[in-house]
């Protein structure tokens, strides 16, 4: 039935006219949201990522594991023994968060550099300390001070940076609160950081006894989810006649071990095409050399390929897009790619190459059900806003009476109060989601006062979730970009567009930034919550 057909159409049965003013909606955490029309008959290829996207983990049976490895990495390399005691929390980071890695604090920052809530350690600072570190409560991102923990991997590197500031922090500060003095050597937030990030790196390189590959592979069920709809799927694109091509960073030995708990031991039927170590971002740039991989060994065969579709389920390592696109002879426009990483999935494959693309977002699960679950919350804060607007309805240049401060100040402190009460359910960082910088400075933190906050902000008050309307929860999005920090550009790009509709969007905290004229050329194409796989067209 068309869901553009009116209600007001003469030639329909009254009673049929009720039914089709009622759009249908899956329930939210199976829900497609679509940021601009995409007709998936014109989509030749349809390609998949691997981590997150094909292969799910669970969450935070793989952050705690992880975590685990890199505190053990920094015994090693000379870290107190007592480290080991601490314990991975699931409820504290969310994605998104600024690290400043001169002064050691956890930053949620919106879109414009607007600085919402921070944190030393696991406390969280008062307005004044925080102006007291970024006048105006404003910080530019750089690359050369700021790491953006904005992927799911980077879940355990956010709270093991909180607990080990926590545990030097009781040691003499240093002047320039860049670090303290731990005995005879100094210990700045920097060098802290750096070994995280490199016990990180070391965790998740190759197979061998003790890192985390070797962990995951050793107890596969107890880390992947495994959901038979993937082959179900697969074979139905290839069943109608569409490419399917896996695009991955990961190695071909992990690839194949974790596609096949997936697949089975013909995985590779289910695809046209296999990439892996395709080292993206770089993949969608320059790229690297392009190779077949010997399937039995493992090793890399000498050459070119000049028809990698010749044989169903080939396995290819590096490359380029541009070398693919020559060797495939298909228009950026005819590829839809499914991946979970703005930057590394989405972004580069968007903005440079113009393929269509498909964003996974786990954590927009949880979203949704606040939002489902809570929303006489929403409903109130829209109810004071309105009356906060009404107070000024008629005001123009010429007005000279304002509205009562004791009113003004009545509602501030309801919406205050209401956002509050909405925050706690998400976590001490709040949503992931990006919220108005106005309302949201004035969130109150765990540790402070509600008067000490006013005072130093020069009005009370929060507001609701900026998400294009404030009463309705449109497109949102989330990252995993490669390992490294931020692309600076990139970063600055707003990629979702309220439907397409040129308001305010969504963004995630601290990864995007908007630039007038760029958001319908860089929106994503299509959002879902979780591991959700098209049973239909036209999904809402």
């Amino acid at each position: 039935m068309n869901s553009s057909t009116t209600s007001n159409d003469k030639n329909v049965p009254s009673d049929l006219q009720k039914q089709i003013s009622i759009i249908y909606k899956r329930e939210p955490e199976k829900r497609i949201f679509v940021n601009r029309t995409v007709r998936l008959e014109k989509i030749q290829f349809f390609g998949f990522d691997m981590d997150y996207t094909l292969a799910v983990y669970k969450s935070p049976t793989m952050e705690a594991e992880t975590f685990k490895l890199v505190v053990k990495y920094l015994i090693q390399i000379g870290y107190p023994s007592e480290i080991a005691d601490i314990e991975y929390d699931p409820m504290f980071s969310i994605r998104g968060l600024w690290f400043d890695i001169q002064y050691g604090n956890l930053l949620k920052v919106d879109g414009f550099g607007n600085i919402l809530r921070a944190s030393h350690g696991r406390r969280f600072l008062l307005w004044k300390e925080i102006e007291d570190f970024y006048p105006n409560k404003f910080i530019q991102l750089s690359e050369r001070r700021i790491y953006v923990l904005n992927t799911l991997f980077n879940l355990p590197d956010a709270y093991l940076i909180t607990r080990l500031v926590d545990f030097f922090d009781k040691y003499e500060k240093t002047p320039d609160k860049t670090g303290v003095r731990y005995g005879d050597v100094i210990m700045s937030y920097n060098a802290i950081f750096q070994d995280i990030r490199n016990a990180m790196d070391y965790v998740h390189g190759e197979i061998s006894v003790g890192q985390l590959k070797h962990k995951i592979l050793e107890r596969i069920a107890d880390f992947v989810e495994i959901d038979d709809r993937i082959g179900l799927m697969l074979s139905q694109l290839r069943a109608l006649g569409r490419k399917t091509f896996l695009l991955t960073n990961s190695d071909y030995e992990y690839t194949k071990a974790v596609m096949t708990y997936l697949l089975g031991s013909e995985w590779r039927t289910f695809f046209d095409m296999i990439i892996v170590s395709a080292c993206k971002p770089l993949w969608f740039a320059e790229g690297t050399v392009f190779r077949e991989v010997d399937t039995e060994t493992g090793a890399l065969k000498i050459g070119v390929p000049t028809d990698p579709l010749k044989k169903t389920g080939a396995v290819y390592s590096g490359g380029s897009c541009d070398a693919f696109r020559r060797l495939v002879k298909v228009r950026g426009k005819n590829v839809l790619y499914i991946g979970d990483h703005i930057f590394g999935d989405v972004l580069r494959s968007k903005k440079t190459k113009g393929w269509r693309t498909f964003l996974v977002v786990p954590e927009l699960s949880r979203e949704l059900a606040v939002w489902t679950g809570k929303r006489e919350l929403f409903e109130r804060l829209q109810q004071f806003e309105s009356q906060l607007a009404d107070l000024y309805r008629h005001s123009d240049a010429n007005t000279l009476d304002k509205p009562s401060d004791a009113v003004v100040g009545n509602v501030l402190k309801a919406i205050q109060e209401v956002t509050q009460a909405r925050d706690q359910q998400y976590g001490v960082f709040g949503s992931l989601f990006r919220r108005r910088a106005w309302s949201q400075q004035m969130s109150k933190a765990p540790t402070g006062s509600m008067e000490e906050e006013e005072e130093e902000s020069g009005t009370a008050g929060a507001g609701s979730c900026s998400t294009g309307n404030a009463s309705t929860p449109t497109n949102a999005s989330s990252s995993r970009p490669e390992e490294g920090g931020v692309d600076t550009d990139e970063s600055n790009e707003d990629l979702l567009t309220n439907n397409g509709g040129g308001g305010s969007g969504v963004s995630i905290s601290g990864i995007t930034r908007p630039r007038a004229g760029t958001t319908d050329q860089l929106t994503n194409d299509v959002v879902v919550p979780k591991q959700a796989y098209v049973e239909g067209s036209n999904q809402q």
